[in-house]
């Protein structure tokens, strides 16, 4: 180490050139570089195979993931193909609404124009009057309506 500044910090290490945000050495006449980890206010020698096992980049991928480029971007496009995929079932969950609240709109007004027509006829919730819909039929239905085969 070349400068520090006697600060309440913990010691400098060397993988405290790796987390710093900023790398910038510079190569000296000796061959070694001078590198300043901001975090301690120091300047530091390196030699020139710890530079250059540094610059690979290895490092600090080993140490923050993160801060590898080719991860990030990997990462990024990985975030915006999910939401270039999920984004239209949000369109589809509306449209879908849309046709429920219709039918059921449809339902309704059939059932009250039915009890007007003959207002003695008592209602009864007989679920033997009422033929059972599979859930086969009803992933095939929404299959049919969105194109997409129904979970």
């Amino acid at each position: 180490m070349l400068e520090i500044e006697q600060t309440e910090c913990s010691p400098v290490h060397w993988a405290d050139a790796l987390r710093s945000p900023i790398y910038t050495p510079e190569l000296q006449e000796t061959g070694d570089y001078h590198v300043r980890i901001e975090k301690a206010n120091a300047l530091v020698i390196l030699s020139k195979g710890d530079h250059d096992f540094i610059a690979t980049g290895l490092p600090r991928q080993i140490i923050d993931p993160q801060s590898y480029p080719d991860d990030l971007i990997s990462e990024i496009n990985t975030v915006d193909l999910a939401m270039a995929r999920v984004a239209p079932w949000r369109d589809i969950v509306v449209q879908l609404t849309e046709v429920i609240d219709d039918v059921l709109t449809g339902l309704s007004k059939r059932k009250d124009a039915l009890e007007k027509k003959n207002p003695g006829c008592k209602y009864q919730q007989n679920s033997s009057n009422h033929p059972e819909v599979s859930s086969d039929a009803s992933a095939l239905q929404i299959e049919r309506f969105v194109g997409y085969p129904a979970t």
